[in-house]
């Protein structure tokens, strides 16, 4: 049952958090070497975009070659895409890059992650990524060509004279000599993502939250595939990257559709011939889901499934609430149907029957939910906040149950602008939501909104731990 008791503030006694590799919500100090750079403008600017710092000796070093993995770190950086994208988020961890050599360097596997899912990076055959060699200015603007999306067929074949052609047509090597290095120094790769910016940043910005109505399945009209031939009957487990099912590859691009119940589920079943007939759904809630279901495989991946209703996550779900509808579930009884962001990413949700408890018209003033699945997993039994005495104890408010102004964020703490200039830590893996400028629905933000003077709230899930899991805040 959900309350309207007042949290209670808890003061967190926080040590020095070390400096997140994304960097603290300030403007950074331009390092006083910079100014010795032809290229200090790019510098400069990427300074105080937060895309590259100085070493430990407070200086840029703009002179000294770059390796492989901080290469993908300024490319990502500059595009800045969430947080959870990066470090993932407490209750999902982001995949692996699957490089055999990257012990060691655990500060870049995150970035260089992101870069190989998205096809900015490649590994070598043998498996390898080699982080720490240094990168050539070939190999820079290649990655600048792909982050900005450019593929081969845009290109050309040949490496690395059509890419060179390339990214002289773009712009990527203007304010650099003809002739470039061999290698591509600190000052040389900052001209490089300085001088395509805009394009990269607007490539990481999430775009606006449609309005769409997952109660009203797919588009109307769309077939199927073409009978059970083209879809192959699985019995298995996604694992916790929910990248695989029963050891087959998932498409980042992979359509989902839910119909029927799980019981039903068996090789001669008889499925919808139209795509419109069932529910457009996402993968993301079937996290460790052990289930039946039907799939299409194309290139090696998973491109298309469909699962029962009633089966998914069966743990604890963390999120902010988007809205709430009616809609009938597998058995074609009336249920809710509970909007969410969840783990950074859009997911809707069932409830077990009309008798679950749903959130009250004020969810949408920056608190964050936990909603609790029934065994099978899928399907919601309860909701609750922070305040509420079902709630497991570790998930605590560290604001006061109401939105508090930022003093400052530095060094990975939050200071409050309240009388006590309260403190909490912020996770590597923290999530923002972002409350929207008509006050109806979230977005996922990143780390670098929450700045001084914002309106934010904060949230562990931590045992015994208080540093913020998730921040919700006002847009401005």
């Amino acid at each position: 049952m959900i309350n309207n008791r007042r949290n209670v503030l808890r003061t967190a006694s926080v040590c020095l958090i070390a400096v997140m590799l994304a960097g603290s919500a300030v403007f950074a100090a331009v390092p006083p070497d910079v100014s010795g750079s032809a290229h200090r403008d790019a510098i400069t600017a990427l300074v105080e975009a937060e895309v590259i710092t100085g070493s430990t000796d407070g200086l840029f070093h703009p002179f000294n070659n770059l390796t492989r993995a901080e290469a993908c770190i300024i490319i990502v950086k500059t595009i800045n895409p969430p947080n959870a994208e990066i470090a993932g988020t407490p209750t999902q961890r982001v995949p692996e890059s699957g490089f055999s050599d990257m012990r060691g360097y655990g500060w870049a596997e995150g970035y260089i992650s992101y870069a190989a899912r998205h096809g900015i990076v490649n590994g070598y055959p043998d498996g390898t990524f080699k982080p720490g060699n240094n990168v050539s200015c070939n190999e820079m603007l290649t990655m600048v060509l792909r982050a900005a999306g450019f593929s081969n067929s845009d290109i050309g074949a040949n490496w690395p004279q059509d890419f060179i052609v390339k990214a002289i047509e773009e712009g990527i090597t203007k304010g650099l000599p003809e002739a470039l290095p061999d290698m591509a120094t600190k000052e040389v790769a900052a001209r490089m993502a300085y001088n395509k910016f805009e394009v990269l940043r607007a490539i990481g910005t999430p775009p606006e939250e449609e309005d769409d109505d997952e109660d009203s399945g797919a588009q109307a009209g769309e077939d199927a595939p073409s009978g059970l031939g083209n879809l192959t009957f699985a019995e298995g487990k996604f694992d916790g990257d929910i990248t695989k099912f029963a050891g087959t590859p998932i498409s980042p691009k992979v359509e989902v559709y839910t119909y029927g119940l799980k019981k039903d589920y068996k090789r001669d079943m008889k499925l919808p011939a139209k795509k419109s007939e069932m529910r457009k759904d996402t993968v993301h809630k079937f996290k460790l889901a052990e289930t039946p279901c039907f799939y299409v495989k194309t290139g090696g991946e998973i491109t298309m499934m469909v699962l029962p209703t009633d089966t998914g996550f069966n743990g604890k779900v963390y999120c902010v609430i988007n809205g709430c509808s009616n809609t009938v579930d597998g058995k074609g009884e009336q249920v809710y149907n509970v909007h969410t962001l969840a783990a950074a990413q859009k997911v809707s949700w069932l409830s077990a029957d009309k008798s679950t408890d749903m959130p009250p018209p004020e969810y949408l003033d920056g608190e964050i939910y936990e909603m609790t699945m029934t065994k099978s997993g899928g399907t919601i039994i309860s909701i609750s906040k922070a305040s509420d005495p079902g709630s497991r104890v570790e998930f605590i408010e560290l604001t006061s149950g109401t939105w508090e102004k930022v003093m400052e964020f530095s060094g990975g703490v939050v200071t409050l602008d309240n009388a006590a200039e309260s403190k909490f830590g912020v996770e590597d893996s923290s999530v923002v939501y972002i409350l929207n400028s008509d006050g109806k629905s979230y977005k996922v933000g990143r780390m670098s909104d929450v700045r001084t003077g914002a309106e934010i709230r904060a949230f562990s899930i931590r045992k015994n731990e208080e540093v913020a899991s998730y921040i919700t805040m006002k847009q401005k």
